[in-house]
């Protein structure tokens, strides 16, 4: 029987450390809180939109709600260059290793 050649793969991996991963958990928890507020936000502004108001109420409503969504845009962005920032700052030192693949 002939024995095929083993073929040598080289995995690279990076090995967070505590605060790595401490970042990580926090930059997700915000990204998840960031769509969930945006999206209650957005229903909360239909709901208003959808009421029977006066043109001005409406009007008002129209203009506070596009305010309201570019705050939360800018939080947004803000949090996620820092929190990823920190995450990608915190990401562990590049550990390669190799093995033998049939």
């Amino acid at each position: 029987m002939q024995q095929r050649p083993y073929k040598t793969v080289s995995v690279t991996v990076r090995k967070r450390g505590f605060f790595g991963h401490v970042f990580r958990v926090i930059h997700w928890i915000f990204q998840i809180t960031m769509v969930f507020s945006m999206g209650s936000y957005l229903v909360f502004v239909f709901d208003e939109m959808s009421k029977n108001k006066a043109a001005a109420e409406t009007a008002g409503t129209a203009i506070g709600g596009f305010l309201g969504i570019w705050l939360i845009i800018a939080v947004w962005l803000v949090g996620t260059i820092i929190f990823g920032g920190l995450s990608f700052a915190t990401r562990g030192k590049l550990i390669t290793t190799t093995r033998d693949v049939t």
